[in-house]
């Protein structure tokens, strides 16, 4: 199907007996527009070779930047935890909620937050609730648990987790790379002169990543003598103040069997037993911090701020929604976000 004049909308209208609107939409894969039309539309704008006028995109694009737009709809926030809010617990989460809710915001998108544990709301329930608002697509925000479901039907909706911890259903994933921030703190460490790094972390924290700051240090540790290649510590008591007090047992027996010169862990807990144990940061040892929350902290360590992996997550969302794609994938994405050295006063030279 040929035209000897350059086609556009209009042609499209007419050959299809769609409206313009409705041609337009359908070409930008808008989803309140069914994916039968969108493709029937984009087959015949490729049989007559309609093309987009360049400068024509290009004024859409200023004026969509420029003039004051309508919220383009709805994403809903599901929180799996026991607690309502129970999320806001978690030192990494806050940041994370608040960057899903800024990129949404720039993509005109509003956010809607819906705990899957208040009394009565089975996920049939909320189901329905979130189709009846129109929401077309979600967030699921990670668990604390390994192995974590949502048992709800998606297939209508464009979804998106943060980490690994929600297993099913699948769907695509934002997370930190851990793996690439232990190997930025190991090769900071190499440069200062550290030999012995030893890492020391709770196994449930740990097994909840898959095992990437393991994976990390085992790699470098091929490439380095042996008298130098630490035992990881992966701790099991981390769960109650009894717990708390085997960890810094079983610490204390890693640490003066294996003599780091500098520890990698993540939260106070390694830094609280060192001073217990009347070991010096960082003249006797040095410790850095793998999740560094602040910029302005003074433990040196991978700092990321948790915002831009919600970000990401917002991202993988919209790109759902712009494909018009819904349900499981068959091939989930990994977006990973690494952080950047934070310089502090508990390494230094050697």
């Amino acid at each position: 199907m040929k035209t000897d004049m350059q086609p556009t909308l209009q042609t499209i209208a007419d050959l299809t007996g769609l409206s313009r609107s409705t041609v337009s939409r359908a070409l930008r894969n808008d989803p309140m527009q069914s994916r039968d039309t969108c493709k029937h539309v984009q087959k015949v704008a490729q049989e007559i070779g309609y093309r987009p006028s360049p400068m024509v995109s290009a004024l859409m694009s200023q004026l969509k930047r420029t003039r004051k737009t309508q919220t383009t709809g709805t994403i809903g926030m599901i929180d799996l935890f026991p607690e309502k809010n129970g999320w806001k617990k978690w030192k990494s989460l806050p940041p994370f909620v608040q960057g899903c809710r800024e990129r949404a915001e720039g993509f005109n998108y509003k956010l809607d937050y819906f705990w899957l544990g208040q009394p009565d709301l089975t996920p049939k329930r909320l189901n329905t609730i979130l189709r009846t608002r129109g929401i077309i697509a979600l967030i699921v925000l990670p668990q604390f648990e390994m192995n974590a479901r949502m048992d709800m039907d998606i297939s209508r909706f464009a979804c998106a987790t943060m980490g690994y911890s929600v297993k099913s259903p699948q769907m695509h994933r934002a997370a930190r790379d851990y793996t690439k921030d232990i190997t930025i703190a190991i090769n900071k460490l190499t440069d200062l002169g550290y030999n012995r790094i030893g890492l020391a972390i709770p196994s449930h924290i740990e097994h909840l990543n898959e095992c990437h700051w393991s994976a990390g240090l085992l790699t470098y540790q091929q490439g380095i003598p042996k008298k130098n290649q630490i035992p990881i510590l992966l701790s099991s008591f981390f769960h109650s103040d009894e717990g708390l007090k085997a960890a810094y047992s079983e610490f204390r027996i890693w640490f003066e069997k294996y003599k780091p010169d500098v520890v990698l862990s993540y939260h106070e807990f390694v830094p609280k037993f060192l001073r217990r144990m009347k070991v010096s940061i960082p003249k006797e040892v040095g410790y850095v911090d793998l999740i560094h929350m602040h910029p302005d902290d003074e433990m040196a360590g991978v700092y990321l701020d948790g915002k831009h992996v919600g970000a990401a997550t917002v991202d993988l969302v919209i790109d759902q929604i712009n494909r018009n794609e819904q349900g499981e994938p068959d091939y989930a994405k990994l977006t990973l976000v690494h952080g950047v050295w934070q310089d502090g006063n508990t390494v230094e030279p050697q």
